[in-house]
């Protein structure tokens, strides 16, 4: 049985994480972060319990989640893992410093686990300690779903319309399905103008 220290959370990814790591007899403290706000000294300041507490736990491994959150694995001096999620590694995030810090965070990991396929190129440099691992599914919550019907009228594409996230590979069945059904997509993302234009008449 390990200690572990799950910190931050990812659309619930975490804390599916701990119930499963609990299930298999591991003791696990999952650690909230705040969000980043705009005073950076308020950040700061709620760092220091966790930073603590890592220092202290007694943790055998310690697995933060969204890389810049790394930042408690470095100042706690502790060796820990870190899991890329995707915007954290491949969009520009205009703050000071936060590419630095991804990459002393990057660095300084373990182990550097991502969650979808496209994000390997962004980190391909830490080849040797890459690992892809796949977001969990809580298969629960979808055996207590209702019964899918069994035909289907409508369908939704609910992505952000981006190349990293596949679009042009979905998005050529827009038009077969459209022939037998009401599609509708979100007009999200950075390419939304040019899918309405090309797309908008289906």
């Amino acid at each position: 049985m390990a200690r572990i220290a799950l910190v931050h959370d990812v659309a619930g990814v975490a804390a599916t994480q701990a119930e499963i790591l609990v299930a298999a007899g591991h003791d696990v403290d999952h650690i909230r972060m705040p969000d980043f706000g705009a005073r950076w000294g308020w950040f700061a300041k709620a760092l220091t319990p966790i930073v603590r507490r890592l220092r202290r736990g007694g943790y055998d491994v310690i697995h933060i989640h969204w890389i810049p959150r790394g930042i408690v694995g470095l100042l706690s001096g502790r060796p820990f893992w870190i899991q890329a999620h995707g915007s954290d590694i491949h969009e520009e995030i205009n703050t000071p410093g936060l590419f630095r810090l991804n990459r002393r965070v990057l660095e300084k990991a373990r182990c550097v686990f991502y969650v979808t396929p496209n994000l390997e190129p962004f980190i391909h440099r830490f080849d040797a300690k890459l690992c892809y691992l796949p977001n969990p599914i809580d298969v629960r919550a979808v055996a207590d779903s209702p019964r899918a019907p069994r035909r289907v009228q409508s369908v939704v594409v609910f992505m952000r319309l981006d190349p990293v996230k596949g679009v042009d590979r979905v998005f050529p069945a827009v038009r077969r399905l459209a022939a037998t059904l009401d599609v509708t997509a979100l007009a999200w993302g950075p390419l939304a103008a040019d899918f309405t234009a090309r797309y908008g008449d289906v």
